[in-house]
């Protein structure tokens, strides 16, 4: 990555070999200065990277047009309460399991179905049976 900092690190090595300083010893020095620089000091390309995920004045106020006013947020209040005024209330809640399970209590069973349905079955088969009989003995009737 290319330098963005203004470090004249051969000026600075001029100043520290004119201190005394070894050359290498002031080359080292110097890249560490320049390292430290580079890493703790924001550049140009920072603060523009930095503009752009910032939020304009023209975000803003498309932010704040989008945003709900507060009448807005009081008609929602309000239909929520209108919404919950007409739900049922728990005691109603209670009321209609209670007069289900009374419906329930007073249907028939499968098994009531099903005998009386048998039943039904052997009643229609001695009508049957009954009416056959009053037919012969209507006809007999006739014949004497």
């Amino acid at each position: 990555m290319e330098s963005m900092i203004a470090f004249d690190t051969h000026a600075y090595v001029k100043k520290l070999r004119s201190a005394g300083v070894s050359e290498e010893q002031a080359e080292v020095q110097a890249q560490a200065m320049l390292e430290l620089m580079e890493s703790r000091v924001a550049t140009k390309e920072d603060f523009r990277l930095l503009r752009e995920q910032m939020a304009t004045k023209e975000d803003l106020r498309e932010l704040e047009a989008r945003m709900a006013s507060k009448g807005d947020l009081r008609k929602i209040g309000s239909r929520i309460d209108s919404i919950e005024s007409r739900m049922a209330s728990k005691e109603d809640l209670r009321e209609i399991g209670s007069r289900i399970d009374s419906i329930e209590s007073r249907m028939a069973s499968k098994e009531d179905l099903k005998a009386f349905v048998t039943r039904a079955e052997m009643y229609r088969a001695l009508l049957i049976q009954t009416g056959a009989i009053l037919a012969s003995m209507f006809a007999m009737l006739q014949l004497m």
